[in-house]
């Protein structure tokens, strides 16, 4: 979550773009905020309220940024499944 205080500004004043390592400017000023890796761009949402302006992005959970390991268990995948190979 991101807010921004600008009490001098409109809803109309305000551009928000979401783009990665990308610069722009729009008017006079420019301020970015890099998002955190596993960001969901598609998922942002923005309000205005009373000069307050959030910006929501979801991101993906540290379990799924960070990887993980996966245990090697012995056999087929078959019979993993409960199918098993029948011996001739």
């Amino acid at each position: 979550m991101i807010r921004a205080d600008v009490p001098v500004l409109s809803k109309e004043d305000i551009a928000v773009d979401i783009a990665y390592r990308s610069e722009r400017s729009y008017g006079s000023f420019c301020h970015m905020v890099p998002l955190p890796q596993g960001s969901i761009a598609d998922s942002a949402k923005a309000t205005f309220n009373n000069g307050v302006l959030e910006i929501v992005v979801q991101a993906s959970s540290f379990d799924v940024r960070r990887g993980r390991r996966i245990e090697i268990k012995e056999g087929t995948s078959e019979q993993k499944s409960g199918q098993q190979n029948p011996k001739t």
